[in-house]
């Protein structure tokens, strides 16, 4: 069970989700999805406890989309989800995702699957069909 999330407990968590994380230049956990024939761009995700270790929140960046596809994506997405947001500073775009619900009490498994797991994989298919211009599914 969580009762307060650390960084520490973060990075563990990220890793029995099977995914490499390291720290950038700042400090901050960063895990890469590296480009394939889907996508040809690395896509970066940092994760940040805030609200000493009572919310989390998660952001992805990547190259080469524009602002306004990131946005009309987000919103799009959000029509039947409240999960994503887009972000935009300096002209670039960003895919976030933010926990403000008190992380107290949930099972490390229902955390792993259902915040970790769950954004790296919509992060990925929004980038993947924002590229090849499809539209969400």
């Amino acid at each position: 069970m969580i009762h307060t999330l650390t960084e520490k407990q973060l990075r563990e968590l990220i890793e029995d989700a099977e995914f490499a994380c390291t720290l950038d230049e700042d400090g901050d956990l960063m895990l890469t999805l590296e480009a394939d024939d889907d996508f040809p761009f690395d896509v970066n995700i940092w994760f940040n406890v805030t609200s000493e270790g009572e919310n989390f929140n998660a952001i992805a960046r990547c190259q080469d989309l524009e602002v306004e596809d990131v946005l009309e994506y987000a919103n799009d997405f959000n029509l039947s989800s409240c999960y994503l947001k887009a972000v935009s500073t300096d002209g670039e775009s960003a895919l976030g995702f933010d926990v403000s619900c008190n992380l107290n009490g949930l099972s490390e498994e229902y955390f792993v699957r259902n915040y970790i797991e769950r954004f790296v994989a919509e992060v990925w298919t929004a980038y993947c069909q924002l590229y090849n211009g499809d539209e969400e599914e």
